[in-house]
């Protein structure tokens, strides 16, 4: 899969699958990331350097470090509003609420093929809204039915 940009507004994103739901691997522009998927989602990313996202019961990422220190942290709302994104060294790491991956060049989550916008409970290009954040995966979300 291609994630395609607006000329001069960052770099082409592709996509690698394998058998399973997630991608395995990732192309963002010229560097390379092989991701490592378990069975509850993302357990790392290695690309120049491995870095491991800390996650909550529901995927959510809250921190991300690597073998020495912690690079960046994150907070959100209820919904998945991000309240916090403290990250110094710059990292960019995408995988956010949910374990959903944030493109912040259009404002809005990957999810699952979907663009949704956390706390609005609305999905983009769906026949559904959903009641809790913006994953149609897992037990905690439920579906309900949309204007």
């Amino acid at each position: 899969m291609l994630k395609q940009v607006r000329a001069g507004e960052g770099d082409n994103v592709v996509y690698f699958w394998g058998a399973g739901q997630f991608p395995v691997a990732r192309r963002d522009g010229s560097q390379w990331s092989v991701l490592i998927q378990g069975p509850l989602g993302l357990l790392a990313r290695h690309s120049d350097r491995l870095l491991f996202p800390i996650k909550d019961p529901t995927g959510s990422t809250w921190a991300v470090v690597d073998a020495d220190v912690a690079l960046a942290r994150y907070a959100y709302l209820p919904f998945g509003q991000q309240v916090l994104a403290d990250d110094p060294q710059n990292i960019g790491f995408p995988y956010r609420y949910q374990g959903q991956e944030w493109d912040a060049q259009v404002g809005l989550s990957n999810c699952s093929g979907t663009a949704c916008q956390a706390g609005l409970r609305d999905s983009f290009g769906g026949s559904f809204a959903l009641v809790l954040g913006c994953t149609t995966r897992g037990p905690s979300a439920k579906q309900t039915q949309g204007p």
